[in-house]
């Protein structure tokens, strides 16, 4: 892949009290704090690092995370398309509509997420999805579920091998748990393919 900054933070403090709340409200400080410090420091896409420099260089911009940072991903995905294009949850669903509702509610999740899409005013050409997990990861039933809902929203998200051919990608590591083996598997192969 392309020479790329990677920037990993954590929520993860004495000073969390709601890891839930934490993850869905965390593009809030994304997006108003780190994003412009790291971005303004560091040389990027971003001509500056005011709202509309930051939009202009969205195509440069992925997001991604583990387990609960797969929540925040997807909280991330549904609140600041207008800022990122590329995400990279792992081993985690979308629980804006509650914990683990991708696996018990898939359909009005995956519905939930293409009208945020509708929503923002973009369409399935201007983002791409490269999620996974691990075949007995705990996230599985969960995950599964709401990706196979997805997958049937073609208007929204294309299913697909390679990003030229469409916007969304489910990799299931066969062998993975809920682990840092499932992680490195996962991006190992997905970030070549947003940034290769």
């Amino acid at each position: 892949m392309e020479p790329a900054i990677v920037c990993f933070v954590s929520y993860y403090t004495d000073y969390r009290s709601d890891d839930t709340q934490n993850c869905l409200n965390f593009h809030h400080e994304l997006i108003n704090d780190l994003i412009p410090a790291f971005e303004s420091k560091y040389h990027t896409y971003a001509e500056d690092v005011t709202p509309e420099g930051i939009k202009a260089s969205r195509l440069h911009r992925a997001f991604g995370g583990f387990s609960m940072g797969a929540v925040t991903t997807w909280a991330t995905f549904e609140n600041r398309l207008d800022y990122i294009a590329y995400y990279l949850p792992v081993s985690g669903d979308c629980w804006a509509l509650g914990g683990t509702a991708g696996g018990y509610r898939p359909d009005e999740t995956a519905e939930h997420l293409a009208e945020a899409v509708k929503n923002s005013g973009y369409t399935a050409e201007d983002f791409c999805i490269y999620t996974g997990c691990g075949g007995n990861d705990i996230a599985e039933p969960n995950l599964r579920p709401q990706t196979e809902a997805m997958s049937q929203l073609g208007d929204t998200f294309i299913q697909c091998d390679n990003f030229a051919d469409g916007n969304f990608y489910f990799c299931l590591y066969e062998k993975g748990g809920h682990d840092k083996n499932t992680v490195l598997n996962i991006m190992y192969n997905g970030l070549p393919k947003m940034f290769g």
